[in-house]
C-alpha cells in the first residue's frame, strides 16, 4: 500500500508534471518539423519535375542524350576562368575509360598527356559554376528530414548532392596554372563513377580522387528517365546563356 501511495504521489509531483510537459512539447515540435520537412520536400520534387519536363522536351537535350549514350563518358572542367562541360570519347579504340583512369592514377606525366590527347569532343560548351547551386531548389535541413520521413529518396536529392559537389570542387580550384577536371563515367543506367583530376603545371603535380553516386530512375507521368538524362539535365541547367 505504501509503495502504491508513493507511486501515485510521484505522478503528482512538480518535477513529473514539468517533465511531462517538456516531453509533450518535444513530440508536438517533432511533428511540426516533420510536417514542414515533408511539405518542403514535396515542393522541391514538384518544381524539379516541372523544370526537368521543360528541358527534356528540347532538341538540344535529346541530341545531347544520344551522344552521351554513345560514349558514356563526360566531364566538367575548369582552367583559369574557363569552365566547360564536354561529352567525350576516345580516338584510340584501344583506350577505354577504365584504362584512362588507371593512367591518371599512375601519375606519369607523359602517359597522362598522351591519354588526354586521345580524347575527342562529341559536344562541348561553357558553363557557369554559380548555376550549380540552382540546378534544384535547396535541399536544406527541413527538406532532408522530409525526404527521410516520407521514405521518398527521390532522384532530386542525389542531383542536388552531386551538383553541390561539382560546385565546391570547381570553386576551390586555383585560377592560374592549373586544370581541374571532374570526369563522369556512366557504369550503367543508375551508377556513376566520378574521378576528379587536378593537374598543376607549376610546380608539376597530379592529384586524383574518385567516388560513386547511385541515382534512382526518374519517373514523370508515364516517362522514365535514367542517368544519361539526368547528367544532360544538369549540364543544361549550368550552361552559360552567352555561349
Amino acid at each position: 500500500m505504501a509503495n502504491s501511495a508513493n507511486s501515485n504521489s510521484f505522478f503528482k509531483t512538480k518535477e513529473f508534471q514539468i517533465a511531462a510537459i517538456v516531453i509533450f512539447a518535444l513530440i508536438i515540435l517533432s511533428f511540426i518539423v516533420i510536417g514542414i520537412g515533408i511539405t518542403k520536400a514535396t515542393r522541391i520534387i514538384k518544381n524539379f519535375e516541372k523544370d526537368f519536363r521543360l528541358i527534356s522536351e528540347t532538341e538540344e537535350f535529346k541530341e545531347s542524350v544520344i551522344k552521351l549514350k554513345r560514349s558514356k563518358f563526360a566531364a566538367f572542367s575548369i582552367s583559369g576562368n574557363s569552365l566547360v562541360f564536354s561529352i567525350l570519347e576516345f580516338n584510340n579504340s584501344d583506350m577505354k575509360v577504365e584504362e584512362f583512369f588507371k593512367v591518371l592514377e599512375r601519375d606519369e606525366k607523359n602517359e597522362v598527356v598522351s591519354a588526354f590527347r586521345s580524347l575527342i569532343l562529341l559536344k562541348s560548351f561553357r558553363t557557369d559554376n554559380s548555376l550549380f547551386l540552382e540546378v534544384t531548389d535547396n535541399c536544406g535541413f527541413f527538406a532532408k528530414i522530409g525526404f527521410w520521413f516520407s521514405r521518398n529518396h527521390h532522384t532530386v536529392y542525389e542531383i542536388n548532392k552531386i551538383s553541390k559537389f561539382i560546385y565546391k570542387e570547381q570553386k576551390k580550384a586555383p585560377k592560374t596554372q592549373n586544370m581541374t577536371t571532374i570526369f563522369l563515367n556512366i557504369l550503367n543506367d543508375n551508377k556513376l563513377e566520378v574521378l576528379e583530376n587536378k593537374m598543376n603545371f607549376f610546380p608539376e603535380k597530379l592529384e586524383n580522387f574518385s567516388m560513386y553516386f547511385v541515382f534512382e530512375p526518374l519517373k514523370i507521368r508515364h516517362d522514365l528517365f535514367n542517368l544519361f538524362d539526368l547528367i544532360i539535365f544538369i549540364s543544361q541547367k549550368v550552361r552559360k546563356t552567352n555561349n
